[in-house]
């Protein structure tokens, strides 16, 4: 598949199946699943199976960044639920890869647990994952954004991309969802700025 196709979705792109963990998985055994796996997180799911959170090699090194214990002192159990980012900022497998882009870059992470309609995980997509995608131009997403925006109807305005940030300007405040959701359904696309147009008096 072409990475750069107009539709690409986050199920193109995800890894699957996912290893994920339990809240009372411990320390150890947690940086083991990492280190064999190659995984920087792992998702964290509750009896039901669901996603509830995500513990990352970061959240692991913030620990072991802490003060040894005294000579003797019983350390009680560290377990990922003391650990675990959340709540987890999760996507859909259907979803555009804008869209987890745009969830990344907001929330200020670097991989999602993918889910079903329940909240279970299907696999786990990453700032690597979406790479290739993301090396795009920002000419050449500025061409796919107005493209598409003349071919839903959408109102022909100002459009400048830096970095993936699509920016739409002197934009109607009435059509600004609808931009928003067309936008980020653009390969390439981090997120998008709007400019509201000046209303007249």
């Amino acid at each position: 598949m072409n990475a750069r196709a107009t539709g690409a979705t986050v199920r193109d792109f995800m890894t699957s199946p996912v290893t994920t963990i339990s809240p009372h998985t411990g320390l150890k055994e947690a940086a083991t699943l990492l280190r064999s796996g190659g995984f920087s997180a792992l998702p964290v799911v509750d009896a039901q199976g669901r996603v509830i959170g995500v513990l990352s090699e970061a959240d692991l090194l913030v620990q072991t960044e802490g003060p040894a214990p005294a000579a003797g002192a019983h350390r009680p159990d560290i377990l990922a639920c003391h650990l675990m980012g959340r709540p987890a900022t999760t996507v859909r497998a259907d979803a555009p890869l804008g869209e987890a882009a745009h969830l990344m870059h907001r929330q200020g992470v670097r991989r999602l647990p993918v889910v079903d309609d329940d909240g279970r995980p299907v696999g786990i997509v990453s700032c690597g994952d979406l790479l290739e995608v993301f090396l795009r131009s920002d000419e050449e997403i500025r061409l796919d954004v107005v493209r598409w925006l003349r071919t839903t109807g959408m109102p022909d305005v100002e459009v400048a991309v830096e970095d993936g940030v699509v920016m739409l300007n002197r934009w109607p405040a009435s059509a600004e969802q609808r931009a928003i959701e067309v936008v980020r359904a653009v390969d390439g696309v981090v997120t998008v700025d709007i400019v509201p147009a000046v209303e007249p008096r």
